[in-house]
């Protein structure tokens, strides 16, 4: 099992660092291409399997409470990253003019294939039974540290060129001028949610699947 997880984790590593080199190289601002969410995600789920990976490789113990906490913040962010681009973001730039190229290769990469891969990593390679209740609610974290870096992009000057006009927006739901700041606030109340309902989703399957591989175990012996 150890053999496959090494090179499981190796393919999701590399596909994380192919799908952002692309996208980094066909970006005209650095900084810009970084405070996207998706990039975000992207970038920590590469260093955070990649650590993983090199724990496999050179043997070292299973990871503990707190690693176990940062992967399923990490694995759920990446799949809320598939969630809103597939249903709510890629319907409404298809066929609009933008600078980024819906369904390219980067495009795949960092939106289908590494999430995908990250949630699977948790099914085939992660023990069950060691989620923590509170877990799920620890992974807000991560959307909210988002909001405020944004905030603070804004602030210092920074815009995101998406479109053919410059907008403080990253994503079209936090565009206050579009939809007021109640109608903001409802959109990140529905993404708060949805993280809420992923992670407390990932929890109790996690919990199922140990129940059932004891069930097994006692049916066999």
């Amino acid at each position: 099992m150890r053999r496959y997880s090494i090179i499981y984790k190796s393919v999701l590593v590399l596909s994380a660092l192919i799908g952002l080199i692309l996208q980094f190289a066909s970006s005209t601002n650095v900084i810009e291409t970084f405070s996207y969410y998706t990039i975000q995600s992207n970038l920590w789920v590469l260093f955070f399997f990649g650590y993983l990976l090199y724990r496999e490789v050179y043997r070292l113990p299973k990871i503990g409470k707190w690693l176990l906490l940062f992967k399923g913040m990490f694995t759920v962010g990446i799949f809320v990253t598939f969630l809103i681009y597939h249903f709510i973001i890629r319907p409404s730039i298809e066929g609009i003019d933008t600078s980024f190229e819906v369904g390219g290769i980067n495009d795949f990469f960092i939106h289908y294939f590494v999430p995908l891969l990250a949630l699977f990593d948790w099914v085939f390679f992660d023990v069950k039974g060691k989620l923590q209740w509170y877990f799920p609610l620890v992974w807000l974290v991560q959307p909210l540290d988002y909001l405020v870096y944004v905030w603070f992009y804004n602030l210092l000057g920074g815009r995101f060129n998406t479109f053919t006009d410059p907008t403080p927006y990253p994503y079209f739901f936090l565009n206050v001028e579009r939809f007021g700041i109640l109608g903001v606030m409802q959109w990140s109340v529905l993404i708060v949610l949805l993280y809420i309902v992923l992670g407390y989703l990932l929890y109790f399957i996690d919990g199922t699947i140990l129940y059932l591989q004891i069930k097994a175990n006692e049916k066999r012996g």
